[in-house]
């Protein structure tokens, strides 16, 4: 797809997954960067630098290139990028602003950004994800728009500027939460593995045998047919009690439960889910009709049946940690390569 493209990323390890995405679509993807950070994070210098080539710092690289990718506000661009470039931005909080000159970690941009605040339990301090989604998102951002620049290149001849914040990436990331506050002036509140609905609260994640599973007690007609499939399913097996088997599901409702009411469902649910494993659930779902989905750890997902069938991870000798399994793409097409190498 982007066979002899040049691209060169002069990035840290934030910016280390756009350079992959675009070396998984066929670029000739040149790496200028630390190298301890080779050894200070080896895993994600494994994942996210496959398919690249390392070089030094040469100005003349980033002169012939295609596409630079630059992880840091500096005046390289007016001075060294071409008529054609496409250059592309990505920092914390962009290129211009009173902001744009300053340093944030993941954890920063995670909580300026408004995820953080929506994310945790309630009786607790909002917490934070263990992968750095601030970067994440920034970096599919930053190929969407260097994608986009490339196509106009192919009208117009000419190159363009791509500045991506990763706060503004990672607010999207709040759905209608920032849209909220200036319509109720509510902040919205922290519920954990549950989901606040009304004025109760609702279980959305559920401890089961080996691990969780996420599971809705939604009504509407998408999901009542699940709930009623999965009160015949505890039947079958003696654990469904008559506040269930006697319920009128049709006319359920889940908004207008009160407090009692959610209990009065969840309980016996929650004791179903924790006599069947993740997989047992899963493959229930799957037979049964039921909108439920496994909380997968590593564990689950270098197992799983269907990324095996899509041959999702290939094994790469990696100079640090030997064989890897490395996801091959992170789209799958005629025209799109993959992972073709260790990382450098």
């Amino acid at each position: 797809m982007l066979s002899g493209l040049r691209v060169v990323e002069l990035s840290d390890p934030s910016g280390w997954l756009a350079g992959r995405m675009l070396a998984d679509l066929g670029a000739d993807v040149t790496l200028i960067t630390d190298e301890q950070l080779r050894e200070t994070h080896p895993y994600e210098w494994a994942a996210f630098n496959a398919g690249k080539t390392l070089a030094e710092y040469d100005e003349s690289l980033l002169r012939d290139a295609d596409v630079v990718i630059e992880t840091g506000v500096t005046p390289r661009y007016e001075e060294l990028g071409s008529p054609t470039v496409v250059w592309c931005v990505l920092t914390p909080f962009g290129r211009t602003g009173p902001r744009a000159a300053q340093r944030a970690s993941d954890l920063s941009v995670q909580a300026q950004s408004g995820v953080m605040y929506m994310t945790g339990d309630p009786d607790r301090s909002p917490v934070a994800c263990s992968a750095p989604t601030s970067s994440h998102h920034g970096c599919a951002d930053a190929v969407a728009g260097i994608m986009a620049a490339l196509l106009q290149r192919e009208k117009t001849g000419k190159g363009q500027l791509v500045d991506v914040s990763m706060q503004e990436a990672h607010l999207m990331a709040t759905m209608s939460r920032v849209g909220q506050w200036s319509i109720v002036g509510g902040r919205g509140k922290r519920a954990g593995a549950l989901m606040r609905v009304g004025e109760t609260v609702q279980r959305e994640i559920w401890p089961c045998k080996d691990g969780y599973v996420s599971f809705g007690l939604r009504g509407g007609p998408a999901r009542i047919p699940g709930l009623k499939r999965l009160v015949a399913w505890m039947n079958q097996e003696g654990l469904a009690p008559s506040s269930l088997r006697e319920r009128d599901w049709d006319t359920y409702n889940h908004n207008l439960l009160s407090q009692e009411e959610v209990g009065e469902i969840s309980e016996p649910i929650a004791a179903f889910f924790l006599t069947k494993t993740m997989t047992e659930l899963y493959d229930a779902a799957l037979t049964r009709g039921l909108m439920l989905a496994p909380a997968n750890t590593a564990r689950e997902i270098l197992a799983s049946r269907q990324y095996a069938s899509r041959d999702l991870f290939v094994q790469v000798e990696d100079r640090a940690l030997g064989v890897v399994p490395l996801v091959r793409s992170f789209v799958v097409s005629d025209a799109v390569p993959g992972a073709h190498g260790a990382a450098p």
